[in-house]
């Protein structure tokens, strides 16, 4: 597979926009944050237009209101999959797995295999709020993906529905990715998935991958951070509450000894500890 980058997909689009389809895209905002739902027909009135930033938004605006009006809105954004702008797919990918249109699952699947990598992300988190097992082989494959964004994704994702499907094969699955896995970030989502599958002993596993080497980084640390925020707040697995100590002390030891004083992360360090202990 020929492997795209961010600044390839960023290309991608267009930054001609006319004054009117500005507007469009604001009232569609606009309509979202109020979630007017007496807007709906003009929303959906939008994934038609000819303007991509335009069918994006309108997407995006559908994400937001689309679940007081289901069907009509995961009609609109299935229509959107076969949309020619990329961006405008990865918009409706996006939406689709936020309203949890079970339906969508087959069609986000074939995106798993998409020539960009953006669009691949954006498939694999889907399918992972999606929560359907079926999807679990599909997404064990995606962690050879080449592109280290989206392993991340599918692994997380992996966690978050082989709840369902909890299986010695899906472990094994797992801790074979993690042994050969070279990227830091991919190694931590595959440890926090083990550990949501029962594997308590992966806790000690990230530990070691966080402050067994020299050089833990600000920026690592906050991927890490949000890692562990996403594990606490969104179906934090059972154990979590005996553990809650042990990473509680591991998110004092990131504030403590790798974020700067006045930087990004000291509120996300108060936000878990807060859950780790409610």
């Amino acid at each position: 597979m020929a492997e795209d980058t961010l600044d390839s997909w960023v290309n991608l689009g267009s930054n001609d926009i006319s004054s009117s389809e500005r507007a469009e895209c604001q009232e569609l905002v606009r309509i979202g944050k109020d979630k007017d739902l007496q807007a709906l027909p003009q929303v959906l009135h939008s994934v038609q237009s000819p303007s991509a930033e335009v069918r994006i938004t309108a997407a995006e605006t559908l994400a937001e209101i689309g679940d007081a009006a289901i069907v009509d809105a995961e009609r609109a954004l299935t229509s959107l999959l076969s949309d020619p702008d990329p961006h405008v797919q990865y918009a409706a990918i996006a939406a689709l797995g936020v309203l949890g249109c079970k339906s969508a699952v087959p069609k986000i699947i074939e995106f798993l295999q998409d020539c960009h990598y953006m669009i691949r992300v954006a498939a694999a988190e889907s399918l992972g709020y999606l929560e359907d097992p079926a999807v679990l082989s599909h997404l064990l494959n995606v962690l050879t993906d080449p592109n280290r964004v989206v392993r991340t994704f599918a692994a997380c994702s992996i966690g978050l529905i082989a709840t369902y499907a909890n299986t010695l094969e899906v472990r094994e699955a797992l801790r074979n990715a993690e042994r050969v896995e070279s990227d830091l970030d991919v190694r931590k989502e595959l440890l926090l998935a083990s550990y949501r599958l029962g594997d308590l002993d992966s806790k000690y596993r990230l530990r070691e991958l966080l402050f067994g080497q020299p050089g833990l980084s600000g920026d690592y640390a906050i991927q890490v951070l949000n890692g562990l925020l996403f594990l606490a707040e969104y179906a934090p697995p059972p154990h979590l509450k005996q553990d809650h100590e042990f990473f509680a002390e591991m998110v004092r030891e990131i504030r403590d000894k790798v974020l700067a004083p006045d930087g990004w992360g000291h509120a996300e360090v108060e936000h878990i500890l807060s859950l780790l202990t409610s």
